[in-house]
């Protein structure tokens, strides 16, 4: 009889099974990735019973065959481990998990979605690269954009995408990862070794700008790897790291809770009251962007505080804030703005090949190409449906590329 594709049922998976054991999600993905020629991955998982990590590498060898190596060690960061993942996740207790891996009998096996069958082990995290974006990242490598979004898949896991821009300023994915969390733990093995693993050579040695919202883990995580072209220990030892302009104006400000209603409220009392949080909203914009020297962004400081604190009868205001607003103003532009000025404006990355990028906007519209496109990813798909739709459509976005170039080349040969 026919089955459905989340249905496969493989037999063997462990030398006292009787009957056919149904293969888990987990192990759906891994063998997806591993279908895929021109895919190479690297998976984190755990085994409950021991609390060590097993660290999976799949990459291709000299001869161009597929190697698996793998490496053990023990967890030293606390946060989130096996346990306290699978318990979350399943709602069920380590001793029950060691059950169920020990368990010998297959009619009594009560295997959870996500677990190994074969040997129990939960997947924690999960990294690909294709060969294209293995080929694209090692040419262009100055420029990556970093950002995690939820809602692509049936475990809620966060789904991580790295991006780059080519000569010709067009974006391009080149790494994709499943993450059980946000905690720091998991960005420190996206950036540390799964990275360095799926993308050998001198390219992560060259990464200029690593560019990310302001999630303090994954802050944490890449401050410590990035070495800005003083400390060559450092994994990424040219790189520099920037936070998100739009994140901050937009999403801490403009958008924000606390500070949106009151906006709101200002802009709708008259158009000159409008004009001017637009030109307090402007200058951030003028910080962050354009002005390339310390003293320039000093300056600017200096007279956007003044006034901010003046009279607002002079002559050099367009309209009137209330008091109340201007005083959340200030605070947010002192506080989480001018006091962030390392992380976020222009002039605090002198001499670093930025190309103008401030912004995720790249893996933001990436994402929503994910989630919005006909045939995308939903919260119901598992992680190999999830996976399979991404190479899909990442494949697709390649050869429309290729066709343009061709098209490009053939009409410039006809003149």
């Amino acid at each position: 009889f026919n089955r459905k594709k989340n249905d496969l049922v493989i037999q063997g998976m462990d030398p006292d099974d009787d009957v056919d054991v149904e293969i888990s999600a987990a192990d759906q993905v891994l063998a997806l990735l591993k279908s895929k020629p021109h895919v190479s991955f690297t998976a984190l998982t755990a085994e409950m019973n021991s609390g060590l990590i097993t660290l999976k590498k799949r990459k291709k060898g000299f001869d161009n065959s597929i190697t698996v190596e793998e490496f053990t060690r023990n967890i030293h960061y606390g946060i989130d481990g096996p346990s306290e993942f699978a318990g979350r996740q399943f709602g069920i207790n380590e001793d029950e998990l060691t059950a169920v891996a020990s368990a010998k009998s297959s009619n009594t096996r009560e295997v959870p979605q996500n677990l190994h069958l074969k040997n129990g082990q939960v997947l924690l995290a999960l990294a690909w690269t294709t060969d294209e974006g293995r080929r694209k990242f090692d040419t262009f490598p100055e420029f990556v954009s970093g950002d995690a979004t939820e809602q692509t898949n049936s475990e809620e896991r966060p789904f991580y995408t790295l991006m780059g821009k080519d000569n010709m300023n067009k974006s391009f994915a080149h790494t994709w990862a499943f993450m059980p969390s946000n905690a720091t733990w998991i960005y420190s093995w996206l950036f540390e070794e799964a990275v360095p693993t799926l993308h050998p050579g001198t390219a992560i040695e060259r990464v200029q700008l690593i560019l990310t919202d302001a999630c303090n883990q994954e802050f944490s995580a890449i401050s410590n790897c990035i070495g800005k072209g003083k400390d060559m220990s450092k994994t990424y030892q040219m790189a520099w790291h920037r936070w998100c302009g739009w994140h901050r104006v937009n999403r801490n400000f403009t958008n924000n809770a606390k500070y949106k209603s009151l906006l709101a409220k200002v802009r709708e009392s008259s158009v000159d009251n409008s004009i001017e949080i637009s030109l307090i909203t402007r200058f951030m914009w003028y910080c962050i962007k354009h002005y390339e020297t310390e003293e320039e962004l000093e300056l600017a400081f200096k007279l956007m505080n003044q006034y901010l604190k003046e009279d607002q009868g002079s002559h050099s205001h367009k309209g009137e804030i209330d008091e109340n607003t201007r005083v959340k103003i200030r605070d947010f532009f002192t506080n989480h703005f001018e006091n962030k000025k390392l992380m976020l404006c222009e002039a605090s990355f002198e001499g670093v090949m930025t190309f103008g990028n401030c912004t995720t906007g790249v893996s933001e519209a990436e994402h929503r190409a994910y989630k919005k496109s006909a045939g995308g990813v939903t919260p119901r798909d598992d992680l190999a449906t999830c996976a399979d739709k991404i190479l899909s459509m990442d494949q697709a976005k390649t050869a429309k590329k290729d066709r343009k170039v061709v098209h490009s080349l053939k009409s410039q040969s006809k003149m």
